[in-house]
C-alpha cells in the first residue's frame, strides 16, 4: 500500500515538473533535401583539432546558393569528391550553421 501511494506521488509531482519545464533551449531546425555540387572541402590541418567542411552551391528556386555544410564524420568527408553531384540532407540551425546528415552521389 505505501508503495503505491508513494508511486502515485511520485508520477503527480513529474506530471507537475514536466509541466512548468522552459522550453527556451530547444532549438529550431530546417532539414533541407537538395541536389548539390560540392566545389571545395576544408578540415584542419594534421595535428589540429577543428572541423571538416565542404563548400556547395545548389539551386534555390532560380538562384544558386553558395554555402558550407560541417561534416560530422571524416571517413565520409573523404569520400566526397570536388566537382560531383550529390543528394544531400542538411539542417539549418538557429545560429545559420548547416551541417551534413545524409550523402548519395546524383
Amino acid at each position: 500500500m505505501i508503495f503505491r501511494f508513494t508511486g502515485i506521488i511520485l508520477v503527480f509531482t513529474l506530471l507537475c515538473l514536466s509541466a512548468c519545464s522552459n522550453n527556451d533551449n530547444v532549438y529550431n531546425v530546417n532539414n533541407i533535401t537538395a541536389n548539390i555540387e560540392v566545389v571545395d572541402k576544408t578540415k584542419p590541418e594534421r595535428g589540429e583539432k577543428g572541423e571538416s567542411w565542404i563548400h556547395v552551391i545548389y539551386l534555390e528556386g532560380t538562384n544558386k546558393k553558395v554555402m558550407k555544410l560541417k561534416v560530422e564524420n571524416k571517413n565520409i568527408w573523404n569520400l566526397i569528391e570536388i566537382n560531383r553531384s550529390y543528394t544531400a540532407t542538411f539542417t539549418q540551425d538557429n545560429l545559420g550553421e548547416y551541417q551534413l546528415h545524409e550523402i548519395t552521389p546524383f
